[in-house]
């Protein structure tokens, strides 16, 4: 099983108008170090612009990480029985980390890129059974409300064409291609006609409750009351957070992909404070799909790795200690 802290290295996936990478040891290793305390064995790294790679060095911002610091890091967390993987997101509405070839996608030199990119994050770090190419949120709704300077999206036979080129640059190096489920539950029959259930990795991402007695009622939050009267919510009469229709959708679409073999890491977090998620996400998975296709649980601050976010951090990475303790044991 994989036990899973999502880190930040690069922050750029979001924003392209960071001069340096936020990031500070003293904030990784503490983190680190309690990901260790409660079993968590595996670090998924956000790279975006925090790595000097050889192969486009133009790519990274002050800060970041040398070849040698990255190849030390892989061998003093193996030492400490943690696994790094890296993640790169190639979707449409995270990849400003890839400059000036984010505004070539789809092109031959966007091609080439990607490919030599994979390639040496695979060998650099310690040749991973996993790389995760992100691929969340592409579509026109996310790239308006990310109010960028230029964008772009790509939808059908294109989208599906890159999805399937970067899971075979991936394929190609050994590893086994991993991305958010997006993609799984926006398009549930295309998707299981195109990707193989053995072929990827998923993790569907939830971050609310999913134990009814646990719902959020939105009357009784002002930020949600604030939230869910603008558009396209305003009209849609919802009484919890978790009758938003991409809520509804992950619990339509969850346990099927479980069920037709696709192997899932879910994803919870604290970002939305809602103290349920991730016991609830646990059980929900734990009780309800096929144990096989549980191939572990993710959890992810969505915070830079910095000093003023370890104490939120932590508390991420100890409720998923504890909700493994409680279903799954020690």
């Amino acid at each position: 099983m994989l036990w899973c802290l999502y880190a930040e290295l690069g922050v750029k996936p979001w924003s392209d108008d960071n001069p340096a990478i936020r990031f500070e040891d003293e904030a990784w290793d503490k983190i680190i170090e309690e990901a260790q305390k409660e079993g968590i064995n595996t670090v998924l790294l956000e790279l975006g612009e925090g790595v000097k790679f050889a192969s486009h060095p133009e790519l990274a911002r002050a800060g970041a990480w040398s070849r040698s610091r990255v190849r030390s890091e892989v061998v003093r967390l193996k030492k400490m029985g943690i696994t790094i993987i890296p993640k790169m997101n190639f979707s449409a509405t995270h990849h400003h980390w890839l400059g000036e070839y984010s505004r070539m996608m789809s092109t031959k030199i966007y091609y080439r890129v990607c490919r030599e990119i994979i390639s040496e994050v695979y060998e650099l770090f310690d040749k991973p059974q996993y790389i995760h190419l992100g691929m969340d949120e592409e579509g026109s709704e996310t790239v308006l409300r990310n109010h960028d300077n230029y964008i772009s999206y790509r939808r059908g036979e294109l989208l599906w064409h890159d999805f399937d080129y970067l899971c075979e640059c991936v394929r190609d190096t050994g590893a086994i291609p991993w991305v958010w489920s997006d993609l799984c539950f926006e398009y549930p029959e295309e998707f299981r006609k195109r990707v193989k259930n053995d072929s990827v990795l998923l993790s569907p991402w939830y971050y609310f409750a999913l134990k009814e007695e646990h719902y959020t009622v939105i009357a009784d939050d002002e930020e949600y009351r604030e939230y869910y009267s603008q558009p396209p919510f305003k009209y849609m009469n919802l009484k919890y957070v978790e009758d938003e229709p991409f809520n509804v959708r992950f619990r339509e679409q969850a346990l099927p992909a479980a069920n037709d073999g696709y192997g899932l890491v879910p994803c919870v977090s604290t970002w939305n404070r809602i103290e349920y998620n991730t016991e609830d996400t646990m059980w929900y998975f734990k009780t309800k799909a096929p144990e096989e296709a549980m191939k572990g649980y993710m959890t992810a601050p969505w915070l830079s790795t910095t000093m003023d976010n370890v104490v939120e951090i932590v508390k991420g990475i100890r409720l998923l200690g504890e909700a493994k303790r409680k279903y799954y044991g020690n």
